[in-house]
């Protein structure tokens, strides 16, 4: 069997952006008639663009079948809801029979990737990191599209330089450990009030942690807002 490759711009938005790729299959230039193959891929491409995760970009398509001239689209990747492959079957209708075909696509998604080498424990912000394309199933999933927005983070293991990011290599920054004596500021309907608390546990801007009145004895938990800060609101 031949394979017919159809090669489109990208179809799907992207954070970053880059030259579109080559808008280059024969078929697809002016006054050239569309071989049968080619009209199916791009049939398929369109209807791809609904399954594939989000944030890739279909860049081509590729059969693994000859379409026959009254070859029609019935299905792509039947039953399947998110695509997490390049590999997936279209059903054809053919001379009154449905006929199963092999594809395949390619295409890229855009991630962040650190514009420096960056050490553990470092404080890291957007201004780091870089929009990049890479080929959408080229990395591990859940590399970072976008810096978390909320609050300071730091980075939890060495980063290199181009390296994507992921959702484990960075944490917000450590505000109370125990022993730490912690102001809270206590909410109580109207009335608000200060005191200061002894920690028991460690945790970081945005956390809850155990805090221990040391002439009581007695243990609240309250809300973490900055480095020995702390809020606790009662109901």
């Amino acid at each position: 069997m031949m394979l017919g490759a159809i090669l489109v711009t990208a179809a799907s938005a992207s954070v970053a952006k880059e030259p579109p790729p080559p808008a280059a299959s024969a078929d697809s230039r002016p006054g050239t008639a569309r071989s049968p193959s080619a009209k199916i891929g791009a049939e398929v491409m369109a209807r791809l663009a609904a399954i594939v995760p989000q944030g890739v970009r279909v860049d081509s398509v590729t059969l693994g079948c000859d379409a026959a001239a009254d070859a029609a689209l019935i299905d792509v990747a039947p039953g399947v809801t998110q695509l997490q492959s390049r590999g997936f079957v279209v059903e054809l209708k053919s001379g009154g029979r449905t006929i199963g075909c092999s594809a395949t696509f390619s295409g890229k998604r855009s991630v962040i990737a650190a514009t420096h080498d960056i050490a553990a424990d470092a404080p890291v912000s957007a201004g780091d990191f870089k929009s990049v394309f890479v080929d959408a199933f080229g990395i591990a999933p859940g590399a970072l599209e976008t810096v978390p927005a909320q609050g300071q983070y730091v980075a939890v293991t060495p980063i290199r330089a181009g390296q994507p990011l992921y959702p484990t290599q960075i944490a917000r920054p450590i505000a109370v450990r125990p022993g730490d004596l912690v102001s809270v500021v206590v909410h109580n309907g109207p009335v608000t009030l200060r005191t200061q608390l002894e920690s028991r546990s460690t945790a970081a801007i945005g956390e809850t942690a155990t805090l221990m009145n040391p002439e009581t004895g007695g243990s609240v938990i309250v809300k973490v807002t900055g480095e020995k800060n702390a809020e606790l609101v009662m109901r």
